[in-house]
């Protein structure tokens, strides 16, 4: 496959095609609806071994963005060959705890990104 210079590395590239494939997004980059009908979560982490994304809620106030990413910009991804399912994110109790949760990360859901048998990626979503 050829990918034109523009394009993202695999792990972000799939990470992103599973966001942009469910939900809208406004021109600030924010979720607005869930192509299935539902409500899109609060917040997403999701994380590759080329780096970290986030996205929010449209509805969410400006304190919280600002809190909720400067936590996901002190993430990072991890190693290609990892063995397993990789640890979750250091802040993950963090991030949790500022979108009013428990402590727990069970608050959150994670969902891994396989291509062609191999993990390249997760999502975690936050209600």
């Amino acid at each position: 496959m050829v990918h034109a210079v523009s394009d993202p590395p695999l792990g972000l590239g799939l990470i992103l095609d599973q966001i942009d494939g469910r939900y809208r997004i406004d021109e600030s980059g924010r979720l607005v609806l869930d192509r299935c009908g539902g409500v899109p979560p609060r917040f997403i982490f999701a994380r590759s071994a080329e780096g970290c994304l986030w996205r929010f809620r449209s509805d969410l106030p400006n304190q919280l963005i600002s809190g909720l990413a400067k936590l996901a910009a002190r993430e990072r991804g991890w190693p290609d060959s990892w063995e397993g399912t990789p640890p979750p994110p250091d802040r993950l109790i963090m991030m949790a705890r500022l979108l009013g949760g428990s402590a727990s990360p069970a608050e959150s859901v994670r969902e891994p990104i396989v291509h062609i048998g191999e993990l390249h990626g997760e999502i975690w979503f936050f209600d």
